[in-house]
């Protein structure tokens, strides 16, 4: 066999399950049934609807065309590693999600992969990683719902930007952005720079729920800044300040994201 042939996931009688890298496994086996056969399967049998596929490694060797073959489209896409620009736009190419997508913030290094990515009407985009190749312009392309990101080298500044074009009319989807990032600074007194805001209480904040598109509702945490867009829609930030690092929560207040109607 020639190494360099990606492999076709074709005939798959055996099966493996895990329940964390630390927990019980489990292994099936029918003979005849391919990739596709078991995904129907487990679908059927746990009533799945929607499913997912991740990649940590050997994705270079991997028929990228075979896995959509099998599968079809994912409702989640996960890439752990960046598997270079190639391998990296065939993934996105061919396996786009329909609903969310996490990505290592690696592969944002190339544009022609943030062409392909962000602009995705998707529900969330999570990105995470040591450097710093995810910037101020990608966010402003992103068109999901919710934003997660656990880039710890983007600077507070770069969110500071953000919440400003987002007050002047970027994002219209933007539900939800999440950050966590390190900084020994103090977190609002950057973020908030130049930012007219409303103080909201901690003990007041922390009443307020907020609704997302796919009905999850959660409280606010700790004090509230509460920011206006230039069409009146409200926004909340908080900022979770610890020793070495710092969460930023901001939640847009859309009609559907209102519970009893507290805002």
């Amino acid at each position: 066999m020639d190494d360099s042939v990606p492999i076709e996931i074709v005939n798959s009688n055996n099966i493996m399950f895990y329940y964390r890298w630390d927990g019980p496994h489990y292994k099936w086996r029918k003979e005849g049934f391919e990739a596709k056969d078991w995904l129907d399967h487990f679908k059927t049998t746990f009533h799945l609807k929607e499913f997912g596929i991740r990649f940590w490694d050997y994705a270079a060797v991997v028929n990228i065309d075979s896995l959509y073959k099998q599968f079809g489209t994912p409702t989640f896409l996960s890439i752990r590693k960046n598997f270079g620009h190639d391998i990296n736009n065939r993934i996105l190419k061919v396996l786009a999600p329909k609903k969310n997508l996490y990505a290592t913030s690696s592969i944002f290094e190339n544009w022609h992969n943030c062409n392909t990515i962000l602009i995705q009407t998707l529900d969330e985009l999570g990105t995470y990683g040591p450097d710093s190749s995810f910037t101020l312009d990608h966010l402003l392309c992103i068109n999901a719902r919710k934003i997660v990101c656990f880039v710890p080298g983007v600077s507070l500044k770069v969110l500071n930007k953000f919440l400003k074009l987002w007050m002047s009319g970027s994002n219209a989807r933007l539900e939800q952005l999440y950050f966590e990032l390190i900084s020994f600074s103090r977190g609002s007194d950057i973020v908030m720079e130049g930012i007219p805001y409303h103080l909201v209480p901690k003990e007041q904040n922390q009443q307020r729920r907020f609704k997302s598109w796919d009905g999850k509702v959660e409280a606010c945490n700790g004090e509230g800044m509460d920011i206006y867009r230039f069409d009146g829609t409200k926004a909340t930030v908080c900022i979770i300040q610890t020793q070495m690092n710092v969460h930023l929560y901001f939640y847009v207040w859309h009609d559907h994201c209102i519970v009893n109607n507290v805002v």
